[in-house]
């Protein structure tokens, strides 16, 4: 007979949980507050080209790129998140390697070297459209003004990304 007592208890406690989550789960979501950042931590300010970070600019392109293929050609969920994966790896090797070459002028622009990367292995990841993405660096190349002293450096920017590119397309192609 304990048992056939125990239904009524478990019901109620049920009843009781799902209310209670209900109720927690109705709160209206508020913004985060701002995040400091550490200036000491930041290595470089953002690299503006437009209306955004180079890396801002060249994952923009890829959505639009993939968001634009027709329903046949376009690639599934994982391959998406697989190319923005290849790509956001690229763009940071690609600055960080156009940083730490500082040497002699021209200095690497981390803005050249995180749009040729991002052009290489977009390029690679969708072998058809490779002309699409250096159509958009080479536009992306006249669009940036450089510094009266800093003649080349988008160019040399670039050849330190398609180094960096070369090698993710690479690690894409070989991971399984």
């Amino acid at each position: 007979m304990s048992g056939m007592q125990q239904w009524p208890r478990a019901l109620a406690l049920a009843a009781v949980a799902t209310l209670a989550f209900q109720i927690g789960c109705t709160d209206r979501v508020t913004d985060p507050s701002p995040v400091q950042v550490n200036s000491r931590l930041s290595r470089v300010d953002a690299t503006i080209v437009g209306d955004g970070t180079a890396s801002v600019r060249w994952s923009a392109i890829a959505r639009d790129f993939i968001a634009a293929k027709p329903a046949a050609e376009k690639p599934n969920q994982q391959a998406a998140f697989r190319a923005f994966a290849y790509l956001s790896l690229a763009q940071y090797r690609a600055v960080v390697a156009a940083l730490d070459s500082r040497g002699h002028p021209p200095h690497a622009s981390p803005r050249g070297a995180a749009s040729a990367a991002s052009a290489v292995v977009l390029g690679a990841l969708f072998p058809q459209d490779a002309g699409f993405f250096e159509s958009q660096l080479r536009a992306q190349e006249t669009d940036v003004a450089e510094p009266p002293h800093g003649q080349g450096a988008f160019s040399a920017g670039e050849a330190i990304g398609r180094t960096v590119g070369m090698k993710i397309a690479e690690l894409a192609r070989t991971d399984g």
